[in-house]
């Protein structure tokens, strides 16, 4: 027999990584919703104004933000195209309750998850971030299988620092800049939604509720159906301004 020839040990088996959206999102909007509402109650806001609030395309919403969480879950075909689809949707949708205090930042944050998306097919991922986040092990050079529409960031990875490179080790997942952006424009908008959508400056002001009144009212000329002979409550230009009253004070009507 000849002498014997040295062959490569075998490589490691392949460490499936399951970074992304799901549980760290999950974990920060929990997180935001808490802190959110109790700012805004601690502020005087209330659950009646919750329920008042006006959410546009609230159907639409439920669909863009089921569509992440579907693809995260189960990983079904064409779940690339799912993801960019419902990132678009929640974009729309973002766009459409701009009036609504925080959505403004909800909407950077979207954004800026969709521009890498769109420009890479698929969220790119760290390596160094699954690492630092305990996902994979440092010393492991087998290859790396990642879970749902995502892939590992290379030389030809576009606008890599918006992608899944910040570790989140109490859940073991990595997130974005976009997603931490997100998360703070939650808690900004769930902070103000308890509060009335316009109200007077100064907290002694009599009219401070006068809105609200006026909201009742529209909602009511909605529900009725009054005929078109009637004051239209819908139409501002119609409803007496409050500032026009003798006893009102010196102070201005602003948006929220």
């Amino acid at each position: 027999m000849g002498p014997p020839t040295s062959r490569p040990l075998p490589p490691y088996p392949s460490q499936e990584a399951k970074p992304g959206i799901f549980w760290v999102v999950l974990v920060l909007t929990g997180v935001a919703i808490v802190i959110g509402l109790a700012v805004g109650l601690a502020r005087g806001g209330s659950w009646r104004s919750i329920a008042k609030q006006r959410v546009h395309w609230w159907p639409v919403l439920i669909v863009g933000a089921a569509l992440p969480v579907l693809v995260d879950t189960i990983h079904p075909p064409g779940g690339a195209a799912l993801q960019i689809a419902g990132l678009v949707i929640l974009v729309g949708v973002a766009a459409r309750n701009l009036m609504i205090r925080g959505m403004g930042v909800i909407l950077v944050g979207l954004t800026l998850n969709l521009l890498v998306v769109a420009a890479n097919t698929t969220m790119p991922v760290r390596l160094d971030a699954l690492v630092d986040a305990g996902i994979i092990e440092a010393d492991r050079t087998g290859e790396v299988s990642l879970r749902g529409p995502r892939h590992l960031e290379d030389d030809t990875t576009r606008l890599a620092f918006l992608g899944d490179i910040i570790p989140f080790r109490p859940t073991r997942e990595v997130t974005s800049f976009g997603d931490l952006i997100l998360v703070v424009g939650l808690t900004a908008a769930l902070a103000h939604l308890p509060l009335p959508r316009r109200r007077f400056r100064g907290t002694d002001d009599p009219f401070a509720d006068l809105t609200d009144e006026r909201d009742e009212l529209i909602d009511q000329r909605t529900t009725q159906g009054l005929d078109a002979g009637f004051l239209d409550l819908r139409d501002p230009a119609d409803l007496p301004d409050p500032a026009d009253r003798a006893d009102h004070p010196d102070s201005m009507l602003v948006d929220r």
